[in-house]
């Protein structure tokens, strides 16, 4: 074994090389000089693919939604669930205790960067990550497709989207509760246990609903299905029912 503590060093490779000229006669090569010509190859290998990358930037793009409607969790099988949050003018995306800057690329598409453990963000990171943010029929987020996960693959990795959930005192959901009626149906919107607000619809289960904000909830066991109840003069005089297939509004009794 030749200097087997040298981790990560070339100079074993070195070594190695010389005494195997000399054991076999062979004619000397200056290794050192091999080595080094083959790293500086491979950095501008490396410069070309990320100039490749950075060209096919779509410059004076903006993303479809609002930071805001980028917020909350997004879960896959197989890599588990993280969390994006909007602060300022930026996304910030968390997984356990790793934390990363999502700088827009263009259009929906993000690139992470790390930031390490003194709060500052890693831009020397230049990897080919992406995450791409797909819009459904309703008009909402509805899941990320991440690229560069697998480096053997090409095939994006898809996370799904669930809102981000808000807290709301339980004596505010009072306002809420009553019974909707559309084309003859009647919802009801009650309250259970004093602190959390569920949908019925004849013929279907029950349905806990989960604060987004706003007079919104989604209904959580449903992916985009939300119910967005309307004021008017200060009390609730109705809602609507958002679903993948459009939106249908009701009268409350």
């Amino acid at each position: 074994m030749v200097l087997v503590n040298q981790n990560g060093s070339s100079v074993p490779s070195i070594v190695r090389n010389i005494i195997a000229d000399r054991l076999l006669g062979l004619t000397q090569t200056d290794w050192s000089k091999e080595l080094k010509e083959a790293a500086g190859k491979r950095k501008k290998t490396e410069k070309e693919t990320l100039t490749k990358a950075t060209s096919s930037m779509e410059k004076g793009t903006k993303p479809s939604h609002l930071l805001e409607d980028f917020e909350g969790k997004y879960s896959n099988s197989g890599y588990g669930t993280f969390s994006i949050a909007a602060k300022h003018d930026s996304l910030f995306a968390s997984l356990g205790k790793n934390h990363f800057w999502l700088k827009h690329f263009h259009y929906d598409v993000f690139q992470p960067f790390e930031i390490n453990k003194e709060h500052k963000i890693d831009t020397a990171d230049k990897s080919e990550i992406r995450f791409n943010f797909r819009t459904g029929n309703s008009g909402e987020i509805e899941n990320v497709q991440i690229t560069g996960l697998e480096p053997s693959s090409n095939k994006p990795m898809e996370f799904s989207y669930q809102s981000a959930t808000k807290e709301i005192r339980p004596e505010e959901l009072k306002k809420y509760a009553g019974e909707y009626e559309l084309g003859g149906v009647v919802a009801k919107v009650f309250i259970k246990a004093e602190k959390t607000l569920f949908l019925f619809v004849p013929g279907q289960p029950e349905y806990e609903l989960a604060y987004l904000g706003n007079d919104k909830f989604s209904i959580k066991i449903l992916s985009g299905y939300k119910v967005e109840l309307e004021q008017s003069g200060g009390s609730i005089t109705g809602c609507a029912f958002v679903q993948p297939n459009g939106t249908f509004k009701a009268k409350k009794k």
